[in-house]
């Protein structure tokens, strides 16, 4: 019994860290070769991009207020006829990286995965 309280005891701990080190984003805009998003007091007010193919060529813009928690955001919005969702994780203050999805009518571009930096970030 006390090496299963004891385990549960490091495993909360251990929980505990990783959610205190979660990536917070700096404000700005994080550019990336298929989406944007732009970050505002610590939270996301922008996502921007291609959804290319057939469905559109049209910029996409979706201006939300999303929060951050434990570095990770949703944003889904209607842009150009149709819904853009875009999920993302903040790998480092400097970097984000996630999955965008847009649907318009019939057509899907299907799930696609997105990194963007800000500043002179590494890949």
């Amino acid at each position: 019994m006390r090496k299963l309280t004891l385990f549960i005891a490091v495993m909360a701990v251990l929980a505990l860290t990783a959610v205190a080190f979660a990536a917070k984003p700096q404000g700005g805009t994080y550019a990336g070769d298929k989406i944007s998003v732009h970050v505002k007091h610590g939270k996301v007010t922008k996502v921007s991009g291609k959804a290319g193919g057939k469905c559109s060529s049209a910029t996409l813009v979706v201006k939300k207020n999303a929060k951050v928690k434990s570095g990770k955001f949703h944003v889904k919005g209607s842009t150009d006829g149709g819904t853009l969702s875009v999920s993302g994780k903040f790998k480092t203050s400097k970097l984000v990286k996630g999955t965008y999805k847009f649907v318009k009518g019939s057509c899907s571009t299907g799930k696609h995965k997105f990194s963007a930096a800000i500043g002179d970030a590494p890949d």
